[in-house]
């Protein structure tokens, strides 16, 4: 008599357990890499305004500014996005006149990204510093939805116009 290939039911159900295992530890792992790599991601597409700004503006040799989209939460001030613009009929208000440099859409995620002295907008000078008093930095967190760990980040940009971005305990 001639033995069938296959696999029987027990093998079959020790695959399938091995399998589970595996899919439980593996899925929050990858939930945690998934959220990195946003939180990553958006302060990158922070700094990548600010370094427009600050090129623009030592480029056009005038001050050129960050503002933020929708101040009005002052926890979560930036948010809703962000613009880069040149004030070109000097009412320190975007209206058409002005040039528009960039517009970065709002955070996905619900993440949210706040100014600690609640400020809503940057201005840099001709000569790349930032518009601030001496000694003076301005900080943001970014945070996202049920952050655990150090997932968060914290921009800080100095006086004279540089930024770090670092992680932040949640």
């Amino acid at each position: 008599m001639k033995k069938g290939m296959g696999f029987t039911l027990v093998e079959l159900m020790v695959t399938l357990v091995v399998a589970g295992i595996l899919v439980t530890v593996g899925v929050p792992s990858f939930r945690t890499i998934i959220q990195n790599n946003r939180i990553t991601t958006q302060a990158n597409t922070f700094v990548t305004a600010l370094t427009i700004a600050r090129i623009e503006a030592v480029k056009r040799s005038t001050t050129v500014r960050v503002t933020a989209l929708d101040g009005s939460d002052a926890a979560n001030e930036w948010g809703p996005g962000w613009r880069v613009w040149v004030d070109e009929d000097g009412n320190n208000a975007f209206t058409a006149a002005d040039t528009e440099l960039r517009v970065f859409a709002e955070l996905s995620g619900n993440s949210s990204f706040d100014s600690v002295d609640d400020i809503t907008e940057l201005q840099y000078q001709s000569t790349g510093y930032l518009s601030v008093g001496a000694g003076v930095t301005q900080t943001f967190d970014l945070t996202i939805p049920n952050c655990t760990g150090n997932q968060a980040r914290r921009v800080v940009i100095n006086q004279v116009g540089r930024h770090t971005v670092s992680r932040l305990a949640c």
